[in-house]
């Protein structure tokens, strides 16, 4: 595989980019300051703005602050940044309706969990005509007919939120990779999203499922789903639960912000295995996902 050209300042495999939403979130302004300079300088993004979000307080619940989400925004087309990093042979993974573009010096080949047939009934809210016919029918999560260190990048757009167990499923992701190769990840903003009034999910509710998976916790996701979502109440909710796991309905399991996949993501490096995030989180401004270049460590 081709060397991949990247700026990183790490500590700890932990990039410039994630650094400055560290410090954000700890409140060092002044620090914070510094690295945004150097954001700026090493990658020449401009105009970016570092996107705020209200939070309610634990001391007085109906209050809000202001607290800053760690991504980068910057009037880009990310998708074609990113693809241009990978090349060799690569797996994407759930492409759906929505392949990402093809990386001018890679071969992808796609893997979902039905054949074509049966992802055309699955999601007959999709249009027919743009849905891929995978060369893999596998699992997402656990990609259990794909041998260890077969290719040289994974990329997953909007995937790791349906995932029952997402650490599970980026366990299997860099499984599949070989040392050193790349990860490319997008991930839906929730507060773009129909799940804009879910709560975001926490690490240790993802470490329990990691740790302890559970198909009642998994229906308690349905129901949420079906109340927050589909906006069903009462009976009606219940019943919208129901059959949505009765079909096996591929629902957001979780939902996620900027700040709650890089703490995912240093967790999973310091406890699973070892990751390098080498660019993001980062958005383009109006956009409803935001994107990020990891590495697994040789």
């Amino acid at each position: 595989m081709s060397s991949t050209p990247a700026r990183i300042f790490s500590l700890r495999g932990i990039t410039l980019g994630a650094q400055v939403g560290i410090a954000a979130l700890l409140g060092d302004k002044s620090a914070r300051e510094r690295l945004i300079n150097r954001v700026v300088h090493s990658r020449h993004i401009s105009p970016y703005v570092w996107w705020p979000r209200p939070e309610t307080t634990a001391a007085s619940p109906a209050s809000t602050t202001t607290a800053v989400e760690p991504v980068v925004v910057a009037a880009r087309d990310w998708r074609e940044h990113f693809v241009t990093m990978l090349s060799g042979n690569g797996l994407e993974i759930g492409p759906l309706h929505m392949p990402l573009p093809k990386p001018p010096n890679a071969q992808v080949v796609y893997v979902d969990r039905l054949p074509l047939a049966q992802l055309l009934e699955h999601y007959p809210e999709l249009p027919p005509a743009d849905l891929i016919d995978p060369n893999i029918i596998d699992d997402a999560e656990t990609l259990r007919t794909i041998p260890d260190d077969t290719y040289d990048f994974v990329s997953a757009a909007h995937v790791i939120e349906h995932m029952r167990n997402p650490i599970a499923a980026l366990e299997n992701w860099c499984r599949v990779l070989k040392p050193g190769g790349l990860l490319y990840v997008i991930v839906p903003d929730k507060r773009t999203t129909f799940d804009a009034t879910r709560p975001p999910t926490s690490l240790e509710h993802m470490m329990r499922d990691y740790y302890t998976p559970s198909r009642e916790r998994d229906r308690e996701h349905f129901l949420e789903y079906a109340v927050e979502v589909d906006k069903k109440t009462a009976q009606q909710a219940l019943a919208g639960a129901e059959h949505l796991e009765g079909r096996d309905y591929s629902i957001h399991f979780h939902v996620f912000l900027p700040s709650d996949v890089l703490k995912l993501l240093a967790w999973f490096s310091d406890n699973i295995r070892p990751l390098d995030v080498l660019e993001g989180p980062v958005m383009a401004p109006g956009s409803i996902e935001f994107h990020l270049m990891l590495r697994k460590r040789s």
